[in-house]
Parts: C-alpha cells; structure tokens; sequence
C-alpha cells in the first residue's frame, strides 16, 4: 500500500522517498509471541520478529520504519513499513524483504513514479 492508503499499483505508483506498507507471512518467532488466531491490538506491545528485517527495493537498501505483527489482522501477518530509497528509477521495482537469513520470493514489486 502507499502512505495515502491507496494499493501500490502502475496506475498508482508510489513516489521514490515515500513510504510503502508491505505484508507476508513467515516471520518466525515473535517478541512478545503471538497467539494462533488473535486478532492483534493497535496497542503496545505488537509481537515483532525476534530475529533482524531488512529490505531492498531495485538492489538499494531500504530504510524499515516498522516491523512487526500488522494491527487489527491476525497474528502472524508481518507488516513492514519501508521508505522507497531516494532515486529509485521509475516503473516495477524488486523488492525483497529478508528475515534473518531467509528472503521473499522473487518477483515482488512496487511501482515507482
């Protein structure tokens, strides 16, 4: 999703500089640990990744501003609020969200304008 809450799509891409919402699955162990079933809290404290999250978007680190269990969905929906680095190119870019030692699938973009 782009910050303005519309999906990221090529007919609304999101400008290099701006933050991107991602969701997946497949974090691994939680701090504090979720619960199968749960609906997470807006509130602290929001089960985060015990191990390290980073991301890539067209090869260039990302900054990550979030990383944790996405509120209001069910435990275990990992939300990552990332910054599109500065000067990204235009058009689909890759992204790739790393947790610990293990990477997202390939072929993930967002658009860029």
């Amino acid at each position: 999703m782009n910050s303005n809450l519309s999906v990221n799509t090529q007919s609304k891409p999101a400008p290099a500089g701006s933050i991107v919402v991602l969701y997946g699955a497949g974090a691994g162990q939680t701090n504090p640990a979720g619960a199968d079933g749960v609906i997470v809290p807006p509130t602290s404290p929001i089960p985060a990744p015990v191990l390290p999250v980073t991301a890539t978007i067209a090869g260039q680190p990302a900054d990550i501003l979030y990383a944790g269990d996405a509120p209001d969905l069910v435990s275990g929906v990992l939300q990552v609020n990332v910054v599109i680095p500065p000067g990204t190119p235009s058009g689909p870019q890759p992204v790739v969200i790393t947790v610990g030692t293990a990477s997202s699938q390939a072929n993930l973009n967002v658009w860029v304008q």
